[in-house]
């Protein structure tokens, strides 16, 4: 939870329309997933990290919630051949205090 935690206080400056539910695809969420992965993997530090076929699986409109199924992609950095496409489930919202909070499943 403290790796979560210290990506959040990373991406906090980049909120846009707090109070609001984010998309799958905002900047903000995919920054900050591709923070969270590299915490938790050094490995990915090899790879260009993008995303595609983002798709919205629930809106909880009560919990200002949205889950979110992408596409992780791995590229090699010198050539960008693709080495691994990956389906990545996570969740994103805005915080009462107007940050960005995501988990990935």
């Amino acid at each position: 939870m403290k790796k979560i935690y210290f990506s959040l206080i990373v991406v906090s400056t980049f909120c846009i329309g707090c109070g609001s539910i984010p998309s799958c695809d905002d900047k903000e969420v995919t920054q900050l997933l591709t923070e969270i992965l590299l915490e938790q993997s050094k490995t990915l530090d090899a790879y260009d990290i993008s995303y595609s076929s983002f798709m919205t699986n629930k809106i909880d409109k009560e919990a200002k919630k949205i889950n979110c199924t992408n596409k992780l992609i791995l590229k090699e950095t010198e050539n960008f051949s693709i080495v691994k496409e990956i389906w990545l489930d996570y969740s994103a919202r805005y915080t009462d205090d107007g940050m960005v909070y995501v988990e990935v499943y």
